[in-house]
């Protein structure tokens, strides 16, 4: 089970509220989740597998099961500020803008 710090004070309404924000994602090896420079669109938590984070063509992190992205470009509307790529086979929790929204209220609460 993968634990996401940021939700870990959520009750059990919540957390269930919480889970049908998200749509699961797979991706295959070598595939690009996110690109840098296109709109920001989606709110992402890594459930399996690891992806290259990179900006300007430059490796600048990894992301792991538990980890996210996205939400800088959906707090200061701005487009995607790197590229995420699959390193593996990748499984990932979705979320667009509007469950963004909510998910910041149901996190605010716990």
């Amino acid at each position: 089970t993968t634990t996401v710090d940021i939700f870990a004070g959520l009750d059990d309404d919540a957390a269930a509220e919480l889970a049908s924000l998200f749509q699961i994602r797979l991706y295959a090896a070598d595939e690009i989740v996110v690109e840098e420079g296109a709109q920001s669109a989606s709110f992402f938590v890594l459930l399996a597998g690891s992806a290259a984070v990179t900006r300007s063509g430059a490796l600048c992190g990894t992301l792991r099961p538990a980890d996210w992205f996205g939400e800088v470009g959906l707090l200061k509307n701005r487009p995607r500020s790197a590229t995420v790529k699959a390193c593996e086979r990748l499984a990932a929790a979705e979320c667009d803008e509007a469950g963004f929204e909510r998910l910041q209220q149901l996190a605010g609460a716990a």
